[in-house]
């Protein structure tokens, strides 16, 4: 009887640390260059800052179109970033994001896996 309770302590014990690494975790990082376009604060219960970058337009060589590029993110909930992205937006100069990419999205951390904690504003 003592195995069988050792042998599920330690299941559990496995879950819980597998699980706090999807939930807090990063599956990548990187970054990404473009124009901010979009910047906003939504949620109904949850509010998060969700933006959208440019980052230029490819043409297609399979069919006779343009695929414009943007990019979609959530931005750290840090006062000082959000001022410095609202700035690039309103002045409308190319920006270099750096990114964590998360495993599964919480809806109090925001609506996409890439989440923004640094910005680089090109002079």
């Amino acid at each position: 009887m003592k195995t069988v309770i050792r042998f599920f302590v330690i299941v559990f014990l496995i879950g819980i640390i597998v699980l706090s690494y999807v939930i807090f975790g990063s599956k990548g990082t990187g970054e990404r260059a473009g124009t901010l376009v979009k910047l906003s604060n939504k949620g109904i219960l949850f509010h998060t800052n969700e933006g959208e970058l440019y980052s230029g337009a490819e043409s297609n060589s399979s069919s006779s179109g343009v695929i414009n590029k943007v990019w979609y993110f959530t931005v750290k909930n840090d006062p000082e970033l959000i001022k410095q992205m609202d700035d690039a937006l309103l002045s409308g100069t190319r920006v270099m994001l750096h990114y964590n990419q998360k495993f599964i999205t919480l809806p109090w951390v925001g609506d996409t896996p890439y989440i923004v904690d640094d910005i680089q504003i090109s002079k």
